[in-house]
């Protein structure tokens, strides 16, 4: 069943990003980007109470609380970053930072706290090879010019981000006590204070220095804007909840890089067939690195 609710997690992840990276080409900067998460954080968390009291709301143990407030931290750095990172780089590099950070965060992490056996140099190896596959979609971009060196701050924290989300989601479902949906209500609530925070902090600086006005961001506004992100709200809740279940029958070093078998071919289809990105030589090298890297670290 593992498999099955981390295919199902992956294709609604999809379907998530896809009208993710339309959000941020109709609303792009960093302020428009915290209002789409302090939207869609804020939707997540009706949807998690509206879950929460049809099917109940589980008992939480400390360590499932902990768990669950460093997810949402994490999930605010993450929401708002990856907008950002979308509108520097292509999906294909996104998704490989993401996985990099996303394997090699819990490979560290969750042995150590658990107490687990720690990682194999074959999975380090294959971990590793994330880092090649990420310079062959370094060419590519969101507007056809190579990645700059301007992006990494974003997609470091990005990277970062995602990777302490994979972490405490998986701390979670091993020491914690409660449901899925239980973590995504505290986990969604956190993110939604955070976010909102941060627009506030952007909205009385703004107030505070004119010269921010001479460079005005996307205006903010149109029901196409508002339908993207109620689908990406929707499909964010449930693409998570499905991740929760996978979390909690499949071990971390199959987990993470059997996510990015599934999710990258579909990855670069919609690079190329949705936002007509180059299908290139280095793009099919960096596929095969990366479905070389989760077979390496399955074993």
């Amino acid at each position: 069943m593992g498999v099955l609710f981390l295919f199902l997690s992956v294709l609604f992840s999809m379907a998530k990003i896809i009208a993710m990276k339309n959000c941020g080409a109709a609303a792009s900067g960093p302020k428009n980007s915290l209002k789409i998460n302090v939207i869609r954080s804020s939707g997540c968390v009706i949807i998690s109470l509206a879950v929460c009291a049809f099917g109940g709301f589980g008992g939480m143990n400390e360590i499932g609380v902990i768990c669950s407030v460093l997810s949402g931290v994490c999930t605010a750095f993450f929401l708002f970053s990856w907008v950002l990172a979308t509108q520097k780089a292509s999906l294909a590099i996104v998704q490989v930072v993401c996985m990099l950070f996303g394997v090699i965060a819990p490979m560290v992490l969750v042995p150590w706290v658990c107490g687990t056996d720690f990682a194999t140099l074959l999975q380090w190896c294959g971990a590793l090879l994330l880092l090649p596959a990420s310079l062959c979609f370094s060419k590519k971009s969101a507007n056809g010019r190579k990645t700059r060196f301007g992006a990494l701050p974003i997609l470091l924290l990005m990277g970062i981000s995602n990777g302490g989300c994979v972490t405490t989601r998986k701390l979670y479902m091993e020491l914690g006590e409660g449901s899925a949906a239980d973590f995504n209500l505290i986990t969604y609530s956190v993110a939604a204070v955070f976010l909102c925070s941060f627009l506030l902090i952007s909205a009385l600086r703004a107030r505070r220095n004119t010269a921010i006005e001479a460079a005005p961001a996307q205006k903010f506004s149109g029901i196409k804007l508002y339908v993207l992100i109620g689908v990406a709200m929707v499909t964010l809740y449930v693409a998570d909840y499905f991740n929760a279940l996978a979390s909690g029958s499949l071990p971390v070093h199959i987990l993470v890089p059997l996510t990015y078998i599934f999710s990258m071919p579909l990855t670069l289809a919609s690079d190329v067939l949705i936002f007509k990105e180059k299908f290139t030589v280095l793009s099919a090298i960096g596929i095969l690195l990366v479905i070389a890297s989760a077979i390496l670290t399955n074993l």
